[in-house]
């Protein structure tokens, strides 16, 4: 039984696709923010590379990959 799971992992390594391992980049990025002054929750949407501002709080996203 455990050689049949070795080699079958073995195989799977072997044989897998290396492309659908890789990152794809983003342009932008969604974001949930709790505002805790009225407890609700706002989704936030922020292109790559851009400063943005929720309440007080400034953010910046470098980079998106998913």
């Amino acid at each position: 039984m455990i050689k049949n799971i070795i080699i079958l992992f073995v195989f799977f390594i072997l044989f897998s696709n290396p492309s659908l391992s890789k990152w794809l980049d983003g342009n932008l990025v969604t974001l949930q923010g709790l505002d805790k002054i009225t407890a609700r929750i706002k989704t936030l949407k922020f292109k790559v590379g851009e400063k943005n501002n929720f309440g007080i709080l400034e953010i910046f996203v470098k980079r998106c990959v998913f």
